[in-house]
């Protein structure tokens, strides 16, 4: 199965990363508007939030 998958998804993939957008094409035509500043803080937030509300992290530091 593993072979399959990679025999349809390998012409895909170089398709599109021979005929597709690169990343200077995909934000040609974005301009950052307050909008987008309320959501990024308010993403930043919610992230901030969860990482110093939650418990210690038994293998954040794991002694090797």
């Amino acid at each position: 199965m593993p072979l399959a998958a990679f025999a349809v998804f390998l012409p895909i993939a170089a398709y599109l990363s021979m005929f597709g957008p690169n990343a200077f094409d995909i934000d040609a035509e974005w301009r950052p508007r307050p909008r987008h500043a309320v959501a990024l803080a308010a993403a930043f937030g919610a992230c901030l939030a969860l990482i110093a509300g939650s418990g210690p992290s038994p293998f954040l530091y794991f002694q090797f």
